[in-house]
């Protein structure tokens, strides 16, 4: 099993699903860093460039589409990642492959999402819009947010993800403004409970 970590950017998801899957001894897989390895590999990003910078570039300059084939690739290489192989650093406990933290934007790429629910559980990290909005714009305000009112654009895709996510996770995870301390131990108790089959 895979378990994959829905949620809106700075939501946590990367953060979380590292510190838990070093916890419960698994594998942590990040779909944009797998993405961005991806373009390193073909050249296509500058040596040392963050995958979130490395992939905003590549999203501005050939569009959505090259992104979202990009993508569905990544979870291409997620899927494969995530199953045991000979010589393995990491071995995995029983019922529990990997934690995978997808891109805000992923349950969108039908394509992509498709290529990673078989096998998974998803969990959706769900914290309050008005304080994402607060840490994203803390870094300047991100391409997909400029106009007049980045707040109310925001606002708008918070709700429609917030739907969506919903309507694809098998347990919502509220994290309430709280810390990585006293979070991560929450997110592995509702992972230990699919690992258990409850």
């Amino acid at each position: 099993m895979v378990v994959l970590l829905l949620g809106l950017k700075h939501s946590g998801k990367s953060s979380l699903g590292r510190r838990a899957a070093q916890e419960l001894g698994t594998r942590f897989l990040d779909l944009d860093e797998v993405a961005a390895e991806l373009l390193s590999a073909r050249g296509e990003s500058l040596p040392q460039e963050k995958a979130a910078v490395a992939i905003r570039r590549y999203y501005l300059r050939f569009g959505r589409d090259a992104f979202r084939a990009l993508e569905r690739s990544a979870a291409v290489c997620v899927v494969r990642r995530a199953k045991p192989a000979d010589g393995d650093t990491v071995v995995p406990p029983a019922g529990l492959d990997a934690i995978c933290a997808l891109g805000g934007g992923t349950p969108e790429n039908e394509a992509a999402y498709k290529v990673l629910q078989p096998g998974s559980r998803a969990i959706y990290l769900r914290e309050r819009p008005e304080l994402l909005f607060e840490r994203i714009i803390a870094g300047g305000v991100p391409p997909f947010l400029e106009g007049e009112d980045p707040w109310q654009a925001f606002s708008t895709l918070a709700k429609r993800r917030d739907s969506l996510y919903r309507s694809l996770a098998d347990d919502v995870f509220e994290l309430e403004g709280r810390g990585i301390e006293e979070l991560v131990p929450i997110l592995m108790q509702h992972i230990q409970e699919y690992k258990d089959g409850r």
